[in-house]
């Protein structure tokens, strides 16, 4: 980015800038294969100053956090790593498959920036694996307790890489909220998309946050997997009911341009990658690719022959209303609830669920 905004700054040609794609006359034009920074240590925080922040704020109606940490104070999120060593096919984070941190202090420097010099109450770590190195994380909750750095968190974890000592620590640190990506409730679609654990494994771990902390969970489920039979749909949808989730996010498969899946179904014709006869790039296909087409009036991008496309949007609705409509579920919405935010509650409320 800085070397593109350099070349433009400059007038100099962009062709000798690595790893840009743009277009030409409606023609995608490359100048190199993908480049990663290997050691991201050496990139400087980043320069929050320079934009409006009220746009990076994480808005009082939100996926993450229950907890409201002082409502004068911000919600903030940041990452302490880039990449995953894991090989989900439905997502395209590991085509850089080493996974690269900064350094813990670097991590609690711009932690203590952001409650200091942007009033921040709560910060969503938003590392693909968060959870990956046991030590690491252990490292991080130890230094935040040293440093007395007076904030709530959350962060994305992963089943397989969850153990008591671990939460122990991460809740004694200010832990609040964590996300688990369980994506189904059938053990042949888990194997098939790469997830290496099993309902029952689900299951266990997230009895284990509930018996162990207080800390708030939240299911991530994705809907119409290829293969994906209506019987299955709704037995993900019955799994997410019978976890002790405090939320559940329900999304539809959208097999985004670096996904294994994506690669799948371009080679074999199934799905509209937006390019065009004479590689002229058709943009407006790409508002298709959506995780929540059921709040539009569009199709998804692709389904799997087991489903139909108005048949899974509205699983969609249909999944938010099965989980959100049991006591305990709606009572912990209705909590969140605060007059300033009233009429976009019902809003939303009217949007996921009609």
């Amino acid at each position: 980015m800085l070397q593109l905004a350099d070349a433009i700054s400059n007038n100099l040609p962009i062709t000798d800038v690595p790893a840009l794609s743009y277009v030409v006359n409606g023609v995608v034009e490359t100048t190199s294969d993908p480049y990663y920074i290997k050691d991201i240590s050496v990139v400087p925080m980043p320069a929050r100053d320079l934009v409006r922040q009220d746009l990076y704020n994480i808005k009082q109606i939100n996926n993450f956090s229950l907890h409201n940490y002082g409502n004068n104070k911000s919600r903030k999120h940041m990452f302490t790593s880039r990449g995953c060593p894991n090989r989900c096919t439905f997502c395209t984070v590991h085509h850089s498959i080493k996974q690269r941190f900064n350094t813990v202090e670097q991590s609690l420097d711009e932690v203590e920036t952001l409650i200091n010099d942007y009033n921040a109450g709560y910060i969503f770590f938003t590392d693909s694996l968060f959870v990956g190195k046991k030590k690491r994380v252990l490292e991080i909750c130890k230094r935040i307790r040293e440093r007395k750095l007076d904030f709530k968190w959350g962060c994305e974890a992963h089943v397989k890489f969850i153990d008591e000592e671990m939460l122990l620590a991460m809740e004694e640190a200010g832990c609040v909220d964590l996300d688990f990506g369980l994506e189904s409730g059938v053990d042949r679609l888990l194997i098939e998309i790469g997830k290496k654990f099993t309902s029952d494994d689900a299951l266990n771990v997230i009895r284990l946050v509930k018996k162990t902390t207080k800390i708030h969970v939240t299911g991530l489920f994705i809907l119409g997997l290829p293969g994906e039979t209506l019987q299955e749909t709704k037995q993900t949808i019955q799994h997410a009911t019978q976890l002790p989730l405090d939320m559940a996010q329900f999304t539809i498969l959208t097999p985004f341009p670096g996904s294994q899946i994506f690669d799948e179904l371009s080679g074999r014709g199934e799905i509209d990658t937006g390019i065009r006869p004479g590689d002229k790039l058709d943009t407006d296909v790409w508002h298709r690719y959506s995780s929540y087409i059921s709040y539009t009036d569009k199709k998804p991008i692709w389904v799997t022959p087991e489903h139909t496309a108005d048949g899974l949007k509205g699983l969609q609705k249909y999944a938010l209303r099965r989980f959100y409509f049991r006591p305990y579920a709606f009572w912990q919405q209705l909590k969140r609830i605060r007059l300033s935010n009233l009429p976009h509650m019902i809003k939303a409320a009217w949007d996921t669920f009609i």
